[in-house]
């Protein structure tokens, strides 16, 4: 690809690589004035930590926000007044890597849930929490025969409180931050009673400890035992995985599957695949007046080009050919990539919003869902007003 756009455009792609890019490395380019690069690639979560140093998306000739080569459901995310600070173009594989769902075990599946087609449910718009939430108790298993449930039984569920909890909230159409008429960001969870009440429900079903297993305190636990080691070896039947994670479990010795992430219900109109902790592209405030319309040129050229000739190699070869252990987990595997979404709370502000949140909520196995975002609206509220007199700076 890159080679074919060099000879196409008579350029040279050159690519400069440090593990990670932080606020401070794009202030320190901006500041001096500097323009090495024309575009860089940062961590979600941090990017608009530096938004006073971005250039909007707006200032290049060429590009299409709105088509399915820069997946406008993640970057619209990052459109704030009407200007576009960070994109998720397909020239970089990261996003769609990161896109989220959940291993299975066939075995287990089929010995506890018989005469179920949980594909065909997913295939049909019908695999929603309550289902999953179902299956998996119907996965319980006191294996050592003890009559407690500790970590030598076989669950339904288990992985992180923050990987878990994140595709059940953000899988059944939950928006943390939503935008006012401004197109700015506004903490809108606390006055959604219909959000709040799916929350409530996904508290329920997850409470039952045959559902979901999960001894740990903090986020990015699932206490003793129950990792995704514990899944390989047969002791849990659902566990988070995204594509990245696919080839982690390349060489698992089960029968397994992939399927997307819940619905909350029926009703839902589409599925949501939650991408996080993906390198996003932000352009710098340095970037030369007389580079913008070749940047926007090649840009526009590498996500297309990508789209049309790598996600086809990347979904047909990669995923469902050397990953997939089943044609059915190919059609999911087409569900999740075309419903790729992030969430402002989770990618943008996952330290402010979604994991306090969840700390609060499920790790802490209170349930105490419209105290905390009592609790939490005046600190976001005030990381609005920073963020929004950030981009009055302008």
């Amino acid at each position: 690809r890159n080679r074919n756009m060099e000879d196409r455009f008579n350029c040279k792609i050159s690519v400069t690589g440090q593990e990670i890019i932080e606020g401070k490395d794009i202030q320190a380019e901006v500041m001096a004035g500097d323009n090495n690069y024309d575009v860089w690639f940062m961590y979600d979560i941090w990017t608009l930590g530096s938004i006073e140093y971005l250039m909007p998306w707006e200032e290049l000739p060429y590009i299409n926000l709105d088509k399915e080569w820069w997946n406008p459901m993640a970057t619209e995310v990052f459109e704030l007044g009407g200007k576009t600070y960070a994109a998720t173009g397909n020239y970089s594989l990261s996003a769609l890597s990161r896109a989220s769902g959940f291993a299975f075990n066939k075995t287990i599946f089929e010995q506890s849930n018989p005469g179920e087609d949980v594909y065909a449910l997913a295939r049909d718009g019908k695999w929603t929490v309550d289902k999953m939430a179902s299956f998996a108790k119907n996965a319980y298993s006191d294996l050592n025969g003890n009559s407690e449930m500790d970590d030598d039984d076989r669950y339904g569920i288990s992985g992180s409180w923050k990987e878990v909890m994140s595709r059940f909230m953000l899988g059944s159409g939950i928006q943390f931050i939503s935008k006012d008429e401004n197109d700015l960001p506004v903490f809108s969870l606390p006055s959604d009673e219909n959000a709040i009440n799916k929350i409530l429900h996904i508290f329920d079903l997850v409470s039952d400890g045959q559902v979901y297993r999960n001894t740990g305190k903090n986020m990015d636990t699932t206490g003793d035992g129950l990792s995704e080691t514990d899944f390989e070896a047969g002791k849990v039947m659902f566990y988070n995985a995204n594509m990245f994670s696919l080839e982690q479990m390349r060489d698992f010795d089960i029968e397994m599957g992939f399927l997307p992430c819940p619905k909350y219900d029926e009703a839902q109109e589409t599925y949501y695949a939650p991408s996080f902790g993906s390198e996003i592209s932000v352009l710098l405030k340095t970037l030369p007046e007389d580079r913008k319309e070749n940047v926007g040129i090649l840009l526009e050229a590498l996500a297309y080009d990508t789209n049309k000739s790598i996600i086809p190699e990347y979904k047909e070869v990669l995923l469902k050919t050397k990953y997939a252990r089943d044609n059915e987990s190919e059609e999911m595997i087409d569900i999740i990539v075309n419903s790729v979404s992030f969430e402002f709370g989770l990618n943008a502000w996952q330290d402010t919003v979604v994991n306090p949140f969840i700390k609060d909520v499920f790790v802490s196995k209170k349930g105490n869902v419209a105290s905390t975002l009592a609790t939490m609206q005046k600190s976001v509220d005030a990381q609005i007003e920073k963020l929004v007199e950030k981009l009055n700076q302008e």
